[in-house]
C-alpha cells in the first residue's frame, strides 16, 4: 500500500491519505500548505473529542452545531472533521435533520459502537 493510501473504515475501503486527513491542493498557495499543516495536529485532538462528545450523546445524536455550541470551535473548523471521522467509520450520518439557529438544515450524526 502507497504511503498516500490508508485503510478507512472497516469495510476495507482504501481512501487516498488526502481525503481522511487536512491537506492543501498542490496548486494552492503556500499560505494554504501553511495552514494545513498547522490543523492536522489540531485536528485530531478535535477528531478525538467530537468522538467522545458523540458517544455520549443521547440517542439524538448531535449536529455540527452542537459540537461547536459546546466546545466554542468555530463551525466552519467542526464540519469538515464530521466527513474525516465518517471515513474512518467511527461516525455516521443519520437520516434526521434538525434545523439550525440560521434555520438552515443540519445533518445529525451519531457515533458508531
Amino acid at each position: 500500500m502507497s504511503g498516500l493510501m490508508k485503510k478507512a473504515n472497516s469495510d476495507h475501503t482504501t481512501l487516498p491519505l488526502f481525503l481522511v486527513e487536512p491537506t492543501a491542493r498542490p496548486t494552492d498557495p503556500i499560505t494554504s500548505h501553511i495552514a494545513a499543516a498547522g490543523i492536522k495536529s489540531k485536528s485530531a485532538t478535535m477528531r478525538d473529542t467530537m468522538v467522545r462528545l458523540l458517544k455520549h450523546a443521547d440517542i439524538q445524536g448531535l449536529t455540527a452545531q452542537d459540537v461547536a455550541d459546546q466546545t466554542g470551535w468555530l463551525i466552519q473548523s467542526v464540519t469538515p472533521r464530521f466527513r474525516e471521522l465518517e471515513r474512518r467509520g467511527l461516525i455516521k450520518r443519520t437520516a434526521v435533520r434538525r434545523k439550525g439557529s440560521t434555520g438552515t438544515t443540519r445533518i445529525v450524526w451519531q457515533a458508531l459502537d
